[in-house]
């Protein structure tokens, strides 16, 4: 497993130096549009973030604090980088960490390289299809990973500039799962995305952004859902609660349930 997480590491930095290599210099760009625009025009109508030339967020940013039975922090950065047009390098790491133990370890990390295509239909639809290695980087009993290919139709159903809703639906088939083989009994092939955004003429709640992700298992009782409530501090932070109930919220734990967790959280970068 920790072979496969070098190979893609390799791979997506060998990408990337391939594309940094000098060339001829490109034409000139015509003027800049507002950045939401520019981000939904790049195809990835689900982010939003800053933008720092071909890089820029993929998934929420965050770091939030919880009590379940004991202190814990979960954490997030995620981005992605553009190397060809509709053609994208994603990463994305989440960890748990055990605050009221004695040590303070973490509980585990789930790291996550992709690369992907993203095929926009109109300014409404698009299309994401691309591969995707999970795992923990951890050796022997606690060591897993998977390897996904995943096809993802992101619709925006929302009135531009007043609110968005969004839906976006992933489903995936399973390339590898050797170190988990009966993985989709609590992670099905599927889950499903919803966000909504309230964007302008709604007073004070003008900017709150509540999104849920829910997946089912193969096996009825298994599955996991989660719901995260944002809204801006500022112009790049924002006040975030995030409630996970389920099995698997780490890839160690895919076939474990814990108790329902909330946490509370300061968020750098937000769909």
């Amino acid at each position: 497993m920790a072979k496969k997480a070098h190979i893609a590491a390799l791979a997506i930095m060998l990408t990337y130096l391939w594309c940094a290599v000098p060339g001829e210099a490109p034409a000139a760009e015509p003027a800049q549009e507002p950045p939401a625009t520019r981000q939904r025009d790049d195809g990835m109508m689900l982010i939003g973030g800053a933008v720092i030339g071909q890089i820029s967020a993929f998934e929420p940013v965050y770091f939030a604090y919880g009590w379940r039975g004991q202190e814990n922090a979960k954490f997030q950065v995620s981005f992605k980088y553009q190397f060809s047009r509709g053609f994208f390098l994603g990463y994305t790491q989440t960890s748990v960490w055990d605050l009221g133990t004695e040590s303070e370890p973490f509980h585990d990390s789930s790291y996550r390289p992709s690369i992907f295509y993203v095929m926009r239909r109109d300014r409404q639809t698009a299309w994401q299809a691309g591969y995707e290695h999970e795992s923990n980087g951890k050796a022997g009993t606690e060591s897993r990973s998977i390897d996904i290919l995943f096809l993802r139709p992101m619709m925006d159903l929302g009135s531009s500039g007043r609110y968005r809703l969004i839906l976006a639906p992933k489903v995936w088939a399973y390339a590898d799962k050797s170190e988990n083989p009966d993985i989709q009994r609590y992670r099905g092939y599927a889950d499903l995305f919803v966000l909504y955004e309230m964007q302008e003429g709604f007073g004070i709640f003008d900017g709150l952004q509540l999104s849920a992700s829910a997946r089912r298992g193969m096996d009825k009782h298994y599955g996991s859902v989660q719901v995260d409530l944002s809204y801006p501090l500022g112009k790049v932070v924002y006040a975030y609660v995030q409630y996970f109930s389920g099995w698997g919220e780490t890839i160690l734990d895919y076939n474990r349930r814990l108790p329902f967790q909330v946490r509370v959280s300061v968020m750098l970068a937000r769909w």
